[in-house]
């Protein structure tokens, strides 16, 4: 039986991706030809993509197709501490967000251990390894969270995300904004967080 908050989540998350897709796709392009929509079910994946902008959360998500989306809703997303810990925070809850960490032993489900005890109870995982946008071309440092992560969960499957910017005004008036690559990999297997941003930047 569902519990009251995967239900409540979902509902919000179905209708956050349905405006998301209606303000971010036109200016989107997707390259979907390493997913096989077929070979996605019905169960908890991690998300793991580079982090460029904030709306990236958003992008990542809604740009999926539709068949792909309601498989894996819903989605937790691990949020830094500076946002959750607001007044914003009834807003992220409703969206799935929860807390990296738990300065004051003020929260129950929050980190590593909370994106475990997500992913048990039917979530997938939103999750940027460099942990801070990385405005310029290039990479950050890709932190160890999502390795222990999938280290405790290895039947978890990936959808890494590559996304990518394009600078000016012409780049909107073209509807060519942003990018976003995917690539699903049913079976992972990684032992270290870099070798996952060498996978993401490949694509």
């Amino acid at each position: 039986m569902l519990s009251p908050r995967i239900i409540v989540q979902c509902a919000v998350q179905i209708v956050i991706v349905l405006f998301s897709k209606i303000l971010l796709q036109p200016f989107t392009r997707r390259d979907y030809s390493l997913v096989d929509k077929n070979a996605i079910k019905n169960i908890p994946h991690l998300l793991i993509g580079n982090h460029r902008r904030g709306s990236d959360p958003f992008a990542l998500c809604s740009i999926l197709p539709w068949a792909s989306i309601l498989k894996i809703l819903p989605i937790g997303f691990m949020t830094h501490n500076v946002f959750y810990d607001s007044p914003l925070r009834p807003l992220l809850w409703l969206a799935g967000c929860y807390p990296a960490k738990s300065p004051k032993g003020q929260h129950k489900l929050f980190g590593i251990e909370g994106s475990l005890k997500l992913i048990k109870e039917g979530y997938s995982i939103c999750i940027f390894p460099e942990g801070t946008r990385i405005r310029k071309p290039g990479r950050g440092e890709a932190h160890w969270g999502v390795i222990k992560i999938h280290a405790a969960s290895q039947n978890t499957p990936f959808i890494l995300a590559h996304i990518e910017y394009k600078p000016g005004i012409k780049a909107w008036f073209t509807f060519n904004r942003r990018i976003i690559r995917y690539k699903l990999i049913e079976n992972p297997q990684f032992d270290n967080p870099e070798l996952i941003m060498d996978e993401i930047f490949s694509l």
